[in-house]
């Protein structure tokens, strides 16, 4: 008797039916994939049922939901069949045949608002597939339109959509209850513990009693976000407006820690191993104030950073930074050792355009180069940045122009000035829709105009061999040379090619070329020896952006100056 009933559920699982399924008669990824989310059959296929019968109720259960599918996809006649067949060796296999007809087109699409407001079309184009998803998106974009037209309590009453079998094509109308034009009222923040109210309100992009306006709302909540100063933020409005047709708004913040410690390492051929450190108080006085320190230490470089942090300086945007340095540079170049103080006024115009003015005040030590010298420098740096790439460190499409002109002038000796210029433009060309494939180029000018070459301290001149330019040769080592030593240019003219393409979701590789020249002339020319390297990269890409390993080699090397090739590693593209 025991040994019956341990045989029971062998027997059991011996009678559950395997099976296999296979979709005919759609070709469309998009559509195969979504019949299959919404497939018992599919989804379900790892708990088989006992019986062929059983196997037989899950499959019609499943014909009504891929109905829905094919309707949702715009296949409007679409019927479905599923044979089931017993094969050869007690393998069963299950066919969905599918006969999806025609895709139904949009004919017309309209809005009615009740009551009547500010006129408007939906977004959807005329005899575009009449897809489910996309008469969604149109609907949410109405009523997102109207909330930021004084509505915010709109909603849709009915959808309306009539399908003409003759012309196979749809007719779609919304009404809509727009009801009351409503102004922002009383706001009320909750969840601030060390943050000052008033900075709150120097964020919230909206006044009370103006018109309501959905966009204003999501400003505020970007400007809180951005701030670093909290780690969630969630605007509400009442329910119901007040006798004025305020509508009540409600901030409720999560704040973050406010202050942090840092530590990392690193490693580069050249710099050798790397040590870095900081601390950093986010919310000084309680008004979003940062004061940071921050050092580095490498084989080569010792430096150590002061900055004090204003955000929202006289208006919003705007920014004051003042920031003390002190650093210790040693390369094949130069000994550099230099104590700096700069203030700078920094204002972000939209979301693509950047500018900074300041005044640096710089007492530098320049050893061991072809133009040893102390400088006292006054520099008024201008920097200005346009950009439309999608992304800070793993740009996919778009543009840089990055643009610096710095008057300098050294107190020691007066009659020694320049001005340093630097044009950067960066693009990239996405050749796949998926961004597996993108092109980045980006071509680079400098340019100094001073009275002599000697007016200008050597670590201020013009360099090749950077991480982003001729990366094979040795570190600011590329120019002209007095024995072995670089002597620097007044101009260079450098161009990088990248092709960056994935091998799977999180790793790519990057081969590239870079060229260039550094000239003792004011202005760059195309005369004489470019120098060239090639390599290729190694990405990991993560949540905050890729991490970059790249071997590059000089295909012009100077024996005794440059390496056989150059390690760098470091977060982000390379531009």
């Amino acid at each position: 008797m025991r040994f019956l009933l341990f045989l029971i559920p062998v027997a059991l699982c011996a009678a559950q039916i395997d099976y296999s399924v296979q979709f005919i008669g759609v070709q469309d990824r998009d559509t195969i994939k979504s019949l299959k989310s919404a497939s018992d059959l599919v989804t379900l296929r790892d708990r088989p049922p006992a019986s062929i019968n059983a196997l037989r109720y899950r499959a019609d259960s499943d014909i009504p939901e891929l109905i829905k599918v094919l309707h949702a996809q715009g296949y409007y006649e679409a019927t479905v069949n599923i044979r089931i067949e017993e094969m050869d060796g007690g393998d069963t296999a299950v066919f969905i045949l599918i006969q999806p007809g025609p895709i139904y087109t949009i004919e017309e699409c309209s809005v009615h608002l009740h009551p009547d407001a500010c006129p408007m079309q939906p977004d959807l184009k005329i005899d575009a597939p009449a897809l489910a998803k996309d008469v969604l998106e149109a609907e949410q974009k109405i009523l997102n339109q109207l909330s930021d037209c004084g509505f915010p309590l709109a909603k849709v009453e009915n959808r309306e959509m009539v399908a003409d079998g003759k012309t196979k094509t749809m007719r779609i109308l919304w009404n809509v209850a727009t009801g009351p034009y409503c102004r922002f009222g009383p706001t009320d923040i909750r969840g601030v513990v060390a943050t000052q109210p008033g900075f709150i309100q120097h964020k919230i992009a909206w006044k009370e009693g103006d018109p309501y306006a959905s966009s204003l709302v999501e400003t505020t909540q970007k400007n809180l976000l951005d701030t670093g100063l909290f780690s969630s933020v969630l605007i509400t409005h009442d329910l119901e407006p007040n006798g004025q047709d305020e509508l009540g708004m409600k901030v409720e913040l999560n704040e973050n820690k406010h202050r942090s410690i840092n530590i990392g390492a690193s490693y580069q051929t050249f710099f050798g191993p790397g040590l870095t450190f900081g601390w950093e108080d986010r919310n000084v006085s309680g008004l979003g104030r940062k004061l940071a320190l921050q050092g580095d230490v490498t084989r080569k470089t010792h430096s150590g950073v002061a900055t004090f942090w204003v955000p929202d300086f006289f208006r919003v945007d705007q920014d004051y930074v003042a920031q003390a340095q002190a650093v210790y540079e040693s390369i094949f170049a130069y000994a550099d050792r230099s104590y700096s103080i700069t203030n700078r006024v920094e204002r972000r115009i939209g979301t693509k355009y950047r500018v900074s003015l300041g005044l640096k005040l710089e007492r530098m030590i320049v050893g061991d180069s072809a133009s040893n010298g102390t400088f006292s420098l006054l520099e008024i740096p201008l920097y200005f940045r346009w950009s439309s790439a999608n992304h800070l460190l793993n740009p996919t499409q778009g543009a840089t122009l990055e643009y610096k002109l710095i008057p300098s002038g050294n107190f020691s000796q007066p009659d020694r000035y320049y001005l340093y210029q630097y044009v950067g433009y960066s693009f990239y060309w996405p050749m796949t829709k998926s961004d597996f494939f993108v092109i980045a180029q980006q071509i680079v000018m400098e340019n100094i105009l001073g009275s002599s070459l000697s007016a200008i301290p050597l670590p201020r001149r013009v360099l090749g061999g950077t991480e982003q330019n001729l990366r094979g040769y040795r570190y600011r080592s590329v120019s002209a040379l007095d024995g072995h030593k670089p002597i620097g240019g007044k101009s260079g003219l450098f161009y990088t090619f990248e092709t960056r393409f994935h091998v799977t979701k999180s790793i790519g590789l990057v081969p590239f070329f870079d060229f260039g020249n550094v000239y003792e002339t004011t202005v760059p020319h195309a005369r004489g020896k470019w120098f060239k390297s090639a390599g290729l990269g190694l990405r990991y890409f993560t949540f905050l952006g890729p991490l970059r390993f790249d071997i590059a080699f000089p295909l012009d090397r100077r024996k005794g100056i440059d390496p056989r090739y150059r390690v760098l590693v470091s977060i982000g593209q390379t531009f």
